[in-house]
């Protein structure tokens, strides 16, 4: 493999074998022994690529950490049931700051019904976090990112490009909403709205948005051979959003479409499904046609739109 072709996705292919192709393209790997279902994901989180300790204090980083993993069990239609972490800590770091953080993390665990059960700890050049996440309710299905057809719908749970109007706003000092900075900080996850959604549609196609709507809506498509198309105006917004965007200079559309980590459940399903469910969801957009060359149609403002970037990724395709 040349750097040229040193893209994310071409490094997770290199892992991956026909017996285990499915569990790649969940949010978390489901592993069935003797009638027993226990459900795994792992995340990590570097210092400098998903926070900065400048603007980020220890419990804003607990918080970080926590929900990227518990988002995916989110999406998975679970809450999670137990927690590992490795921590690898610079030299420099501080018995305070490990103690905020260590507060933090036992908090959220406890009101989330999660036990952590264990880890590694190390020294390291730079902070570094990774959960492993775990789920043993023994429950016989999951959410996956499969099932998309046409005419289903696409949803949303929540707004998206917030997190990234807050992370903008923290880079460069200047003052917005506290909500996109709370956003950002303090990121929530869905559980509560995954596990009602497994009872109520355990076939539906679900994932969570972390690396940008752009990004993974076409992933979804991809996977399910699938076209669809996007109303930009139908994603929802805090009040100030648009004000918000322009204080910054940021494009509306692009940052709705491209911000990440805003744990935002993306579904696709029936158009009664908000009903069903008895749930706030945000209709924005439908399931064409099926297609062996997946392709999204975004508009905004009743025009087509095409996103100038497709959003953050480690190693960009």
């Amino acid at each position: 493999m040349t750097k040229s072709n040193l893209t994310e996705t071409n490094i997770i292919n290199l892992f991956k074998s026909s017996a285990i192709t499915d569990h790649f393209n969940n949010d978390a790997a489901t592993i069935h022994i003797n009638h027993t279902a226990c459900t795994i994901s792992q995340d990590t989180l570097n210092e400098g690529i998903h926070f900065d300790s400048s603007f980020c204090s220890a419990a804003d980083i607990a918080h970080r950490a926590f929900c990227a993993n518990a988002s995916d069990m989110a999406a998975m239609g679970l809450n999670g049931t137990h927690l590992m972490q490795s921590l690898s800590l610079p030299k420099s770091m501080s018995f305070t700051w490990c103690q905020t953080y260590a507060e933090t993390l036992l908090k959220l665990c406890n009101e989330n019904n999660i036990e952590l059960i264990g880890g590694d700890t190390c020294q390291s050049n730079m902070l570094s976090i990774t959960m492993t996440i775990l789920d043993m309710s023994q429950k016989p299905h999951t959410l996956s990112r499969r099932g998309a057809k046409p005419n289903d719908f696409v949803y949303l749970s929540k707004p998206t490009g917030s997190a990234h109007l807050g992370l903008i706003a923290l880079q460069t000092n200047i003052t917005v909403d506290e909500t996109f900075l709370k956003a950002y900080l303090r990121p929530n996850h869905e559980a509560k709205l995954g596990q009602s959604l497994l009872a109520t549609y355990p076939q539906l196609c679900c994932m969570d948005v972390t690396d940008g709507l752009y990004q993974d809506l076409e992933k979804l498509c991809k996977l399910n051979q699938v076209n669809a198309c996007i109303d930009i105006d139908a994603i929802p917004e805090h009040p100030s959003f648009q004000s918000s965007c322009q204080t910054l200079n940021l494009s509306i559309p692009e940052t709705k479409v491209t911000g990440g980590e805003d744990y935002a459940l993306l579904i696709i399903g029936p158009e009664n499904l908000a009903h069903m469910v008895d749930a706030n969801l945000y209709k924005i957009g439908m399931i064409t046609e099926q297609s062996s060359i997946p392709h999204i149609t975004w508009q905004y403002q009743n025009k087509s739109f095409t996103p100038s970037a497709i959003g953050f990724s480690h190693f960009p395709d």
